[in-house]
């Protein structure tokens, strides 16, 4: 599996963290300036067991947990600003 550890403080949005099982997740929104003069955006999901603070790896893109995380946790969001 491929993936990078970031200790660093997160520039990006975060849109939404959650807790699922042993890990914390955040879902971020990622921009990319491209010699275009473009900018692309996309959405990101990192990870990071709950007792290992600022320790985050990203999650592979088209994988189950990347979708599933991705849908719970901007479901979850949304009910909270609904208040439901």
């Amino acid at each position: 599996m491929n993936s990078t550890m970031s200790t660093t403080k997160y520039r990006s949005p975060i849109l939404s963290t959650c807790d699922i099982g042993r890990y914390k997740y955040r879902i971020v929104m990622n921009s990319d300036q491209e010699n275009t003069g473009m900018t692309s955006r996309r959405i990101n999901v990192e990870k990071c067991l709950l007792d290992m603070n600022d320790v985050w790896e990203n999650v592979e893109r088209d994988t189950v947990e990347h979708k599933a995380v991705i849908q719970y946790g901007l479901f979850s969001k949304m009910r909270a600003e609904c208040g439901l």
